[in-house]
């Protein structure tokens, strides 16, 4: 235990922890404090060894669980704080009169308070980090307002109006009294105009011909509507608060002298019901385990293959192939659903049509006629197989939000609102980091892993083809994903195997199979087997002597 003054460095690297996890983590079935986004800070220190600065940077924050959670989960801890931890007069200012299970993005796991967390002192702790991080009175109090604003637009609901004549069906918000209250305090809240706001929940602007038509939304596209604003403001502020941590963090590069890099991502996932984002979370995990074997095995054996020490040769899993199936430009899964994508009238029954086709030849993919009945694959990841739903694996991908949505927002009367949809922060995978991809450790390197492409070398020659895929969430997360490996191959690397003893979340109960399970799908067993093939202990010669001399009494060794 050590003391770290208030206002240091190291405290204010410190108090971002708070505010990224409220932002960013929530309880999941195995665990009450998930982070739902990967995490990579570099600490940056001077000449003297002292730490002077750092950098964060993120990749995709899970925004799908603010308007979805399954049974026994909950939403982002942030809610949750809200409502335990404000006192009645600041609840009365937001509106927040009524309780958490009251709320349709509060309530659908089912699980409001958690043994382990204590909602309403981390909302303090929550302010007090916000301070220390140089968030003005006026941000703090508007981020609060923005977030609670995100609970009363979820309580939105859209009836449908029928046309007379040869007009089409339309809808509108409920005109139930309680619900146009929520409305209004939505708009207030956010601080926009309410008939604008109504307009781009209610229709969908297309270009034909170079004039704008708008077609209104069916009731259910209306409340699809709902909840991509909801995710397009939650991931924008979500940016700007990293954002915002950097800035008070970072420091002119002349000053850095050296970097200690910790990556904090998520692990592998394998649920009842998997989606896009297991599939891009294992194909995280996928990439990092290939560098781990790149690092672990292959370096360790070439060692003793060159020092002509006899043992033998452990055979470990290459998983390129599982890569490939994910990844590769033409052929693989993400370059598929971005094909879907680009087209006028994409739709997950046709991008799963795709896959059965050109992926049926791959042996890490395999579908029977029952889960293509179903619109379902399976992948045999190095962790063991996982099946994956292609249900909204297009709408999560495209992420799209009303084309008018920025507009709305940079005229709003609530300052953040303005900054977070001013067009210099963007609200992709990595988003955050105004310095992220910048500096000495993430200039392009060529590696049999990674070979730039035109698109992402920033070529001015891209087709119009790339450039749209380039704005799918799929295209983004590779890219950083990449940026991302170039600094981990670029220096030496240790690692830092978190296992879960029990998926109960209680003390003093150790699961050996589970436990087995985990050093399996980690790599620690053969690296274990690895170590124990060859010599583990490594010293210099000078090292060795200054060490073990009193071992050598009497002995002159030359």
């Amino acid at each position: 235990v050590f003391d770290v003054d208030s206002g240091s460095i190291m405290d204010q690297i410190l108090q971002s922890n708070p505010i990224l996890e409220a932002f960013g983590n929530a309880r999941t079935l195995r665990n009450d404090n998930s982070s739902r986004f990967g995490k990579f800070i570099e600490l940056h220190f001077n000449r003297r060894g002292n730490l002077v600065g750092g950098d964060i940077s993120t990749y995709l924050l899970e925004k799908v669980r603010l308007s979805a959670q399954n049974k026994g989960e909950r939403n982002f801890h942030i809610f949750y704080q809200l409502l335990a931890g404000m006192e009645k007069e600041e609840k009365a200012e937001f509106f927040l009169e009524a309780d958490m299970d009251d709320y349709w993005y509060t309530q659908q796991g089912g699980v409001y308070h958690l043994d382990s967390i204590d909602d309403a002192s981390d909302y303090k702790a929550l302010l007090q980090a916000l301070t220390t991080l140089n968030f003005s009175e006026t941000h703090r109090k508007e981020i609060i307002r923005c977030t609670a604003g995100l609970l009363h637009l979820g309580q939105l609901q859209f009836v449908k109006v029928s046309a007379s004549g040869h007009e089409e069906d339309s809808c509108t918000v409920d005109p139930d009294p309680v619900v146009q209250e929520s409305f209004r305090r939505v708009s207030t809240l956010l601080g926009v105009n309410s008939e604008e706001l109504l307009r781009i929940l209610t229709e969908k602007e297309y270009i034909i011909g170079g004039e704008p038509f708008r077609k209104p939304f069916t009731v259910s596209q209306a409340g699809d509507a709902r909840d991509a604003v909801a995710k397009g403001i939650y991931g924008r502020v979500f940016n700007w608060i990293v954002m915002i941590i950097n800035k008070a963090i970072q420091v002119p590069e002349s000053q850095i002298k050296a970097r200690i890099g910790v990556l904090d991502i998520f692990g592998f996932e394998c649920f009842d019901t998997n989606s896009f984002e297991q599939l891009a979370i294992n194909y995280t995990n996928e990439s990092l385990q290939q560098q781990f074997n790149q690092y672990v095995f292959k370096m360790e054996q070439e060692v003793y293959r060159k020092e002509g020490i006899e043992w033998s040769f452990i055979e470990f899993p290459d998983n390129q192939d599982c890569l490939d199936l994910i990844e590769h430009r033409q052929h693989g899964i993400f370059a598929l659903l971005n094909d879907e994508c680009k087209l006028p009238m994409p739709s997950d029954k046709k991008l799963a049509s795709r896959m059965y086709t050109a992926l049926a030849d791959q042996d890490r993919f395999s579908a029977s006629n029952k889960q293509q009945r179903d619109g379902t694959f399976q992948i045999r990841h190095y962790a063991g197989p996982v099946l994956y739903s292609v249900d909204r694996f297009v709408e999560k991908n495209r992420d799209d939000v009303p084309k008018d949505l920025s507009a709305i927002f940079q005229a709003s009367s609530i300052s953040l609102m303005g900054e977070v949809f001013a067009g210099a922060l963007t609200e992709g995978p990595g988003g955050g980091s105004p310095r992220a991809g910048n500096g000495r450790d993430s200039q392009r390197r060529t590696s049999q892993f990674f070979t730039p492409s035109k698109k992402e070398s920033g070529s001015d020659n891209m087709s119009r083809r790339t450039k749209t895929a380039s704005n799918t969430v799929s295209a983004e997360f590779k890219t950083q994903l990449h940026l991302l490996l170039q600094k981990i191959y670029s220096t030496k690397p240790h690692y830092v195997r978190c296992l879960k003893p029990n998926d109960k979340n209680v003390p003093d109960l150790f699961d050996r199979s589970r436990t087995t399970e985990q050093l399996r799908y980690g790599g620690v067993l053969e690296a274990v087997c690895v170590a124990r093939s060859g010599y583990p202990v490594r010293l210099s010669h000078v090292d060795f002597h200054a060490r073990y001399k009193i071992l050598t009494a009497g002995i002159i060794i030359d």
